[in-house]
């Protein structure tokens, strides 16, 4: 196991844990195949399971996270803007097979957040609070999670939940990219429940940023 941190802006890095080979976990390939399968079709399903990212890839989710990293103000719990938009601009600079989803986070076993409802299809990032759960995206094999360090610096979680969490990764993260597995190893388990389709994506990413010169930047 290799950890790499990319300094980004200002006080935020983004926190890579990457892995030589991939490992499956076979209750949550199959949890997360039917989360899709609400969404997407199964020949997309097929082609997501099956990429794996290059370097250019990575630079890509590198570049565009520092983006939002200057673009977005500090707020907490705001996972359901946040993966939206890193998603969108992804998908606008590549042809990466990739998935938001929705569901719940624990640490060492306990919850951070849990989803108790799917989001109905005319629901906003507000509306999307209600439904407890923390978003993030899935890509080439690994979780891409934006918004958590937000929410541990500077939310209200209890401090036998938060001051764990900063003595392992320390102040100043950012978003993190890794394999499932390495977050286990680090005691984050990420359970999808639900995927957002792709007009949802869409609409969530709309209206909080010109997303046409964010682009431009990544060009």
């Amino acid at each position: 196991m290799r950890l790499e941190y990319i300094s980004a802006f200002f006080k935020w890095c983004i926190y890579f844990i990457l892995a030589n080979r991939y490992m499956k976990h076979p209750e949550r390939h199959l949890l997360l195949r039917s989360t899709l399968r609400e969404n997407f079709s199964e020949q997309y399903i097929n082609r997501f399971e099956g990429y794996r990212m290059s370097d250019d890839d990575m630079k890509v989710l590198t570049d565009s996270a520092k983006i939002l990293l200057e673009k977005i103000p500090i707020r907490t719990h705001n996972s359901f803007l946040l993966s939206p938009l890193w998603a969108s601009l992804i998908q606008q600079k590549t042809r990466i097979p990739l998935a938001v989803v929705y569901g719940d986070l624990e640490y060492n076993e306990k919850k951070l957040f849990v989803c108790t409802r799917p989001l109905g299809p005319a629901a906003d990032t507000e509306s999307a609070l209600i439904s407890g759960g923390h978003c993030w995206i899935e890509i080439g094999g690994q979780i891409a999670d934006f918004s958590l360090f937000r929410t541990i610096y500077y939310g209200n979680l209890q401090e036998h939940i938060r001051k764990p969490l900063i003595e392992q990764f320390g102040e100043g993260r950012g978003p993190m990219i890794a394999k499932p597995e390495l977050f286990n190893k680090k005691g984050l388990n990420y359970a999808p429940s639900y995927s957002l389709s792709l007009k949802q994506t869409e609409r969530f990413s709309q209206g909080h940023l010109n997303l046409s010169n964010i682009q431009e930047e990544l060009l």
